[in-house]
């Protein structure tokens, strides 16, 4: 939870002339100065802009393991899909065995896909708030 309060005393300008203010936590603890624009728009949108570098840090893992569950996720779909065309094949529909085997690889995919779905929405909600 942020505080994004102006404080004249502690105002000031940046290199570039614009006016600086200070976001602090519910402490006092400055967490970042920012411009007094970007300051107005944290004011709009209810202080949700700012985020600490630890959170910023999360929120670009979260990224980038939604995108290699989505090309794991996609590439599981496309092993089920062939996995599923090589079971329907009159050689394995005769032979027992090898049906037998198909059938657990398959059901492996499909629990990891799962996984990976569960994971994927998991860490996409996360970076919704």
């Amino acid at each position: 939870e942020f505080t994004i309060t102006a404080q004249p005393n502690n105002s000031g300008e940046d290199r570039t002339g614009k006016v600086i203010v200070k976001a602090t936590n519910k402490k006092g603890k400055v967490l970042k100065w920012i411009t007094l624009t970007a300051f107005q728009k944290a004011a709009e949108n209810g202080a949700k802009a700012f985020r600490t570098k630890e959170q910023r840090a999360r929120s670009a893992n979260n990224r980038r393991r939604i995108k290699e569950l989505e090309a794991e996720i996609e590439r599981l779909e496309k092993e089920m899909a062939a996995l599923q065309a090589d079971m329907a094949s009159p050689e394995v529909c005769t032979d027992y065995q090898l049906m037998n085997k198909k059938c657990a690889e398959y059901e492996e995919m499909k629990k990891l896909s799962t996984e990976y779905s569960d994971e994927w929405l998991m860490l996409s909600e996360e970076e919704e708030q």
